[in-house]
């Protein structure tokens, strides 16, 4: 016996990539204005930016 792997976490692995890859190539992100956004801890420890927004602008 061996580790259980899900037979197409490899094929999901390689899309998220490819996707990721795509979107990142396709637009160029820049911050909304020129607040820079501050982190805070929650109560559970766990370390997270506050909301901010994004604009995407298309390179091509």
């Amino acid at each position: 016996m061996g580790k259980r792997q899900c037979l197409g976490e490899g094929i999901a692995r390689m899309e998220l990539f490819l996707f990721l890859a795509n979107f990142f190539n396709t637009f160029e992100i820049a911050m909304d204005g020129d607040r820079i956004p501050t982190t805070r801890k929650t109560f559970s420890g766990i370390v997270r930016a506050q909301d901010f927004r994004v604009v995407l602008k298309e390179r091509h």
